[in-house]
Order: structure tokens, then sequence, then C-alpha cells
């Protein structure tokens, strides 16, 4: 992108123009998070439970299909127990309490994220800045994208499927995130 010239006036390589555009990248923060009940009496020494991952299931060639979304998604996920960080960050916990609190392990917990990579769109682009130059005088990169139709629609049904499988789970009290 910074290597013009009078021979390569859109950059070395880039006599098409398309240099920096059809950027992609991939859906995030997007799943469920809930509860288990029971198992109050286990904890885990030194190492937690391992991740788990569901792969890709819609749009696959002997699977169901959707003709909500192009392509497909997985997740990621586990489960441990809650952490004193996520139960005593919200308002004021008095130091009797706090340590009650930190002394003892946390509810259960399962949480899924989906993954799903976006779609080539030409609008999504970087480029090169020349009004903002970096400490060298050089131009720094500026991004412009967004989300598409069907990143939305991936996005929704990643957040329907989650609920399902935190409810499949066992996992109580769950939310979508």
């Amino acid at each position: 992108m910074n290597s013009t010239s009078n021979r390569f006036p859109k950059g070395l390589g880039n006599d098409s123009g398309e240099l920096g555009h059809n950027l992609m990248d991939h859906t995030y923060r997007v799943g469920a998070t809930g509860l288990v009940d029971g198992f109050d009496d286990q904890y885990y020494k030194g190492r937690r439970p391992n991740g788990i991952y569901i792969p890709r299931y819609v749009n696959l060639k002997d699977g169901p299909q959707s003709d909500k979304i192009r392509r497909g998604f997985g997740y990621q996920g586990g489960g441990s127990r809650a952490g004193w960080g996520q139960r005593c960050q919200y308002g004021r916990i008095w130091r009797r309490v706090l340590k009650i609190k930190i002394m003892n392990p946390g509810p259960w917990e399962f949480f899924i994220t989906g993954f799903a990579e976006s779609l080539p769109n030409h609008e999504n682009k970087v480029y090169l800045n020349k009004e903002v130059l970096d400490k060298w005088g050089q131009p720094t990169l500026s991004i412009d994208a967004e989300w598409g139709p069907n990143e939305l629609a991936i996005n929704a049904q990643m957040r329907i499927d989650a609920r399902g499988n935190a409810g499949a789970s066992g996992s109580k009290r769950y939310c979508g995130l």
C-alpha cells in the first residue's frame, strides 16, 4: 500500500485496486453461559477441566441446511468454578464478606461462544491514512468494516442454538451473551 511510484501509482502489485478490500474477520462474543447445579463438594486442583469444541453442523453436505445464513459456525466453551473476581466485582462488599467469598469457590459455570467467518465484502477495507502519521512519519493503517446481513443472521442463530445447548447441558439460569 505504501509502495507507490510513477510505475505503480496504486502500489506494487495492486494494479487491480483490490489491495486492502474484502477484509474478513470472525464474529465473537455470541453464545450462552449458565450455572450448573450440584457438584458443590467437588473442585479441581492445579489444572482445570478442559474446554470443548462443537464443530460446524449447519449447511454441510449431509447436515441440516439453513436458508437464513450462508456458511456456518462452531462453538468453543468449557466449564469451571466461578472465580472470586466474578463474584466480588459488583457493589460494595465488606471485608469480612469479601474474605468469605474469596476463600470459598463459586458455583460451577458452563459457557459456549460461537465463532463464524464473515463473508468477503468489498466495502470492508484497510487503507493508508495519510493524515495520521506514525513516529517515523509514515501513514498509519485505518480499518473501515462492519457486519453485513449474513453476519447478523449468523449471530442471531448462534445465540438461539447456544441457549438450546446450554439448556440441554443441564445448565440452570442460563443467558445469552
